[in-house]
């Protein structure tokens, strides 16, 4: 019965921050709420209540385009550092590649924007945290190179790895 109580605060707290989250425009606080959905989706296949109460309190209607996305941005989250395809995400959906497509493109997204976004992200927070090479960082987000980190890093942050890691480098 302890355990519930437990979850039960956990669920509270992680809404609370969902919807604090939500309220921003600042880029962490975006991908903070993306993690956080992605949480409350799992929880809510245990407890369907929770996307009612959401609804409820924030005014809005997760959609299942919404809701597909989620799917997708926790796959990508479990398999960043490995070989990851569209093909192996419909796989796992159990739906057609088309389909996978569609469904991202109903809301505006794509599987290689998705896919290099969460890399880049995760490459630019161990630049943050230390002095990993960037031929490491490059193997830990999925790339097959510096070169090809380094390009794509560049075209969501507008500098290169390096840069970054002198500019914004936490202490």
């Amino acid at each position: 019965m302890e355990t519930s109580i437990e979850c039960d605060v956990l669920e509270q707290q992680l809404f609370d921050a969902l919807v604090t989250c939500a309220q921003s425009s600042d880029y962490l606080a975006q991908v903070q709420c993306g993690l956080l959905n992605s949480f409350l989706l799992q929880v809510a296949h245990r407890n369907p209540r929770v996307i009612d109460t959401i609804k409820e309190a924030t005014g809005t209607y997760l959609s299942e385009s919404a809701r597909f996305s989620e799917k997708v941005s926790f796959f990508l989250d479990m398999r960043l550092d490995k070989e990851i395809s569209l093909p192996m995400l419909a796989q796992h959906l159990k739906l057609s590649i088309s389909s996978v497509k569609r469904k991202l493109a109903d809301e505006g997204l794509s599987f290689s924007q998705m896919l290099k976004q969460k890399r880049t992200y995760k490459g630019a927070t161990i630049l943050r945290a230390g002095r990993t090479n960037i031929n490491a960082i490059a193997s830990l987000c999925g790339f097959n190179s510096a070169t090809q980190f380094t390009n794509a890093f560049k075209s969501v942050y507008g500098c290169t790895p390096k840069v970054f890691r002198k500019e914004r480098r936490t202490p």
